[in-house]
């Protein structure tokens, strides 16, 4: 008995190992956390530059924000005000 496996790219995962935090993605990318705050994708850059936004990291040389650090930046900014 033969059986034909799927190549992983096509193959449903059985085993999702991704967490998601409140039915988000774990991370996101300055466009995406632009959107979300209302704010220009060279704002987010800038912030960065000048160490004012939510922690960073770099996933395979590309820029991400997690959600658990956007939400503790944000609660941050509303105790500022």
């Amino acid at each position: 008995m033969s059986t034909t496996r799927q190549p992983a790219k096509n193959r449903p995962s059985s085993n999702n190992t991704t967490p998601e935090v409140a039915g988000r993605r774990p991370y996101v990318t300055p466009e995406e956390l632009a959107a979300y705050v209302g704010v220009a994708v060279q704002t987010i850059y800038g912030w960065r530059k000048q160490s004012k936004g939510p922690r960073a990291t770099k996933i395979g040389g590309q820029l991400r924000f997690a959600w658990t650090d956007i939400d503790e930046w944000i609660e941050q900014q509303q105790r500022v005000a």
